[in-house]
């Protein structure tokens, strides 16, 4: 009897390390995610994964570090300030602002608070989840494999995952540019690995019979980022090492659930009650640990601005696969003008991401040289970021900021 009680013992410790999440931090079994702090991969393509012990639900987290005050501006800098200070005030921004002419960036700054408890003001090293903006870098990961010859864009998706309705005439093109007629009702309950991810997806899909017509779905990253796993045998996590984080080198850029990699991470806010359109900083937001897991591939990679830039203008600039491979992608774009993460406006691409209390929008010139991208930790509908980070792009464009 003592036996047959040590051993029950032992299997529910076991099962209360690895299983058990509390009071908003979850202490877990190491996941094989992969390093989500940038440790490069060895030659063999093995990656010893750090072990990320607690992931914190965000309206319990504040910064690791932050600023009291703002770096002084350059001087012209200043003369930036003065031209776009009086929309910025009106439309009640904070956040942060960059703006890139000629591949150089020439401003860059923030407003507002990073947390107003602490008093941490925002500034050029703040950083903010991306969210759907992130699908640019799985494209691109799938594209680095259609470049290398390990899938083609006209793979069925019965290949990769032949119990998905109709995944005999779905191919990863579909996937792409969201024309893929899959939805997904629910997001996953708790927690769980890269992998589990896809299949517990791929379990609650539905197929709307519309193959072939656009529609904004997240799952269809979610599935790409299952078969960039399936195709390489590493996780996303190592597949972003080894594809993005080493070719770039970002210095401000983490995924949400492991905030030793995120420092300067800004707390997101909602307008409350008060449905003003500006913040009063009382009510922070929370995003689950579920969906900070969840958005795999789609949406829980943070960065600075400043490494937001230099992503999309590497990307633009064809420093991951070449430019027919990305024009491959481009040429995917149906009258939504959408693929791989991007929306081709002609002369300029877009991309927008928003959830969780935080909105991301940036406008960037095909070559990549001429942008602006802000970042916020509030939205709401009454900002109009979208159309704020627009008329900036046109004021660039126009010539306004030289």
């Amino acid at each position: 009897m003592k036996k047959g009680y040590k051993g029950l013992i032992a299997v529910l410790g076991i099962i209360m390390i690895f299983c058990v999440g509390t009071m908003g931090i979850m202490v877990f079994k190491p996941l094989s995610i992969g390093d989500t702090n940038h440790i490069s991969d060895s030659e063999s393509g093995k990656i010893k994964p750090k072990k990320i012990s607690k992931t914190v639900e965000l309206t319990d987290r504040q910064p690791l570090k932050y600023d009291l005050k703002q770096k002084p501006l350059t001087k012209k800098e200043k003369v930036i300030e003065k031209k776009i200070s009086l929309e910025l005030k009106q439309n009640h921004f904070i956040g942060t602002v960059l703006i890139a002419s000629n591949n150089n960036i020439i401003y860059q700054h923030g407003y507002g608070y990073a947390n107003y408890k602490l008093k941490a003001v925002n500034t050029s090293k703040s950083q903010y989840q991306i969210l759907s903006i992130q699908k640019m870098v799985t494209a691109q990961m799938v594209m680095k494999l259609v470049q290398d010859h390990k899938i083609k864009l006209s793979d069925s998706l019965s290949k990769y995952y032949p119990k998905i309705s109709n995944a005999k005439n779905i191919k990863i093109s579909n996937l792409l540019n969201m024309t893929s007629g899959l939805k997904l009702a629910n997001q996953i309950p708790r927690p769980m690995s890269p992998q589990d991810i896809v299949n517990w997806k791929i379990q609650h899909l539905v197929n709307d019979g519309e193959l072939g017509r656009w529609s904004y779905q997240e799952v269809n990253y979610n599935i790409l980022a299952g078969i960039l796993m399936k195709v390489t045998n590493r996780t996303y996590y190592q597949l972003y090492n080894s594809y993005i984080q080493n070719l770039f080198e970002f210095k401000g850029s983490g995924f949400v659930f492991a905030p030793d990699a995120i420092p300067y991470f800004s707390t997101n806010y909602t307008q409350g009650k008060s449905k003003k359109a500006f913040p009063d900083y009382s009510m922070p937001i929370n995003e689950k640990s579920a969906n900070q897991f969840g958005e795999l591939g789609t949406g829980n990679l943070v960065m600075s601005a400043g490494d937001l830039y230099k992503l999309t203008s590497g990307v633009l600039q064809n420093k991951l696969v070449s430019a027919k491979t990305n024009q491959e992608l481009a040429d995917l774009a149906t009258d939504s003008q959408y693929a791989g993460g991007m929306y081709h406006r002609g002369a300029y691409i877009t991309g927008h991401g928003r959830g969780y209390g935080g909105e991301v929008v940036s406008v960037v010139s095909n070559d990549g040289k001429q942008a602006v991208i802000m970042m916020s930790n509030f939205s709401n509908d009454k900002m109009k970021l979208k159309i704020e980070t627009m008329n900036l792009y046109n004021r660039l464009i126009n010539g306004e900021f030289k």
